[in-house]
């Protein structure tokens, strides 16, 4: 017939349908911790409650790996080994902001706190 020389292609609805490959070079963990970074900027609460925990996790990893120091049991000594913005996000001991609509940790400060992170990873 008319149409069988030509070829068939899936619709651009099917084609928007099929999932996005992931880029190989970007593990999903990288883009959660991007996502979490971006919205802990935001608000006081998102800073305590997104940025916080993940910066915290991170630091304590490294912490213990590399020194065998433990964030909550020797916080002097763990103020030693980091930055002071990575501390001011991390310390033991900061309570819930009472203004949770408050502004967030500024995007210099988060970077500050990022280079920290780095330092203490590769030093």
């Amino acid at each position: 017939g008319v149409y069988e020389d030509v070829p068939l292609r899936p619709s651009g609805l099917a084609q928007a349908l099929v999932p996005a490959r992931a880029d190989p070079a970007r593990p999903p963990s990288l883009a959660r911790v991007e996502r979490e970074v971006s919205m802990g900027a935001e608000t006081a609460f998102d800073t305590h409650y997104r940025l916080r925990p993940l910066f915290r996790e991170l630091a304590r990893g490294m912490l213990v790996a590399r020194d065998g120091v433990d964030l909550d049991r020797s916080p002097e000594r763990a103020r030693e080994l980091v930055g002071d913005d990575l501390w001011a996000l991390i310390r033991p001991g900061v309570t819930a902001p009472e203004e949770r609509g408050g502004p967030g940790m500024p995007g210099p400060a988060i970077e500050r706190a990022v280079t920290d992170l780095e330092r203490l990873a590769w030093s």
